[in-house]
C-alpha cells in the first residue's frame, strides 16, 4: 500500500471518529438540557402574518365571557410562568414527552390529568395518577368543573386558569 493511500485512509478514518464523537457529544447535551417547550402561539402568529389575504372581509368575533378562562397558567414550580392557551383540544399534562405540558417532576405520573371543555366549561380529571390531581387543595376523584383562579396542583405544580 502506497504512502498516500495511507494517509488518505487515515484520514477518513480519523474524520469518521470525530463524527461519532460531535454526535455523541450533542446527544448527551440534549439529555442534560432535557425537554425544549417552544411556544406554539408565535409560530401560528408568524403564520398568520404571512398569510393575508386576498379580499378584506369582516369578521365579528365574539368575546369570550368575562368569567370564561382563555389560558391555563403555570403559577408554581420548574415551568412558572408557562402559558397555554385553551382551545378546541385537550391539555394533557405529564411526564410524558408525546403530552401538551411536560413536567420534569418525580411527583407527576406518566399520564396524570387532562383538562378538556364539555358542556360550555374547563374540566379537569385525574388519568390514574400515583400521587393525585388537588383542586382547591381537594383530591379529585373524577372530572370536576374549574372556574377562574381556582389552583390545580400535579405534583410539585401549581397552575390555574385564567
Amino acid at each position: 500500500m502506497s504512502a498516500v493511500l495511507y494517509n488518505v485512509l487515515r484520514m477518513v478514518f480519523l474524520g469518521l471518529l470525530w463524527f461519532f464523537v460531535v454526535s455523541i457529544a450533542i446527544l448527551i447535551r440534549r439529555d442534560i438540557t432535557g425537554t425544549v417547550i417552544n411556544d406554539r402561539r408565535e409560530s401560528v402568529h408568524s403564520a398568520k402574518k404571512q398569510k393575508k389575504p386576498s379580499r378584506s372581509v369582516p369578521r365579528s368575533s365574539p368575546n369570550p365571557a368575562p368569567s370564561m378562562p382563555t389560558r391555563l397558567v403555570v403559577v408554581d414550580g420548574p415551568l412558572a410562568g408557562t402559558t397555554f392557551p385553551l382551545g378546541a383540544s385537550d391539555i394533557l399534562v405529564d411526564r410524558s414527552p408525546d403530552c401538551t405540558l411536560v413536567l420534569n417532576d418525580t411527583h407527576a405520573s406518566g399520564h396524570h390529568a387532562r383538562f378538556f371543555f364539555q358542556d360550555g366549561m374547563w374540566c379537569i380529571e385525574d388519568l390514574g395518577s400515583t400521587n393525585g390531581t388537588f383542586v382547591n387543595n381537594q383530591k379529585i376523584h373524577m372530572a370536576t368543573s374549574l372556574r377562574v383562579g381556582l389552583p390545580i396542583t400535579v405534583g410539585y405544580t401549581k397552575m390555574e386558569l385564567r
